[in-house]
């Protein structure tokens, strides 16, 4: 999330071959450090390429989205009100799939060692009854 050196739209291929649109979405404090979990999560949503970029920029080309990679951790601690967030945001938009980055490798954001007990229950609460959108129907392949 956020904003890089190069703008993602500038890497979008076309409409007629992109079915869905996905980011990845780690609170991990690349924004400057805020204690306050609801002022972070504003931070997140709202900064330049943040959520709602990506939820604006998926509705204008009539595609869900997708978080690939998304997590909590790193340098945002145990933050069990982002979990919550996240849950709100993807069941309230046009998300097609999530996959939580439960690993320490490359970033601290593993659930299932208790490094985060908070937000780790917070997940059990909230994503254990999340219902993705069914996947988008493939292309019918039509042979000459």
């Amino acid at each position: 999330m956020g904003y890089h050196q190069f703008p993602a739209e500038l890497a979008y291929p076309g409409d007629d071959v992109v079915d869905v649109i996905g980011v990845d979405a780690y609170n991990d404090g690349n924004f400057p450090r805020i204690a306050d979990p609801i002022a972070r999560w504003i931070k997140f949503r709202d900064q330049d390429h943040g959520l709602a970029w990506h939820a604006r920029y998926a509705a204008a080309h009539k595609k869900p989205m997708s978080y690939p990679e998304w997590a909590s951790g790193g340098g945002a601690d145990d933050d069990p009100y982002f979990i919550q967030q996240m849950y709100a945001w993807m069941t309230t938009h046009n998300v097609a799939y999530a996959s939580y980055w439960n690993s320490n490798s490359d970033f601290r954001g593993a659930l299932s060692n208790n490094q985060y007990p908070q937000a780790a229950d917070m997940y059990l609460q909230t994503f254990a009854r999340y219902q993705p959108l069914p996947p988008p129907n493939p292309p019918r392949i039509t042979r000459p």
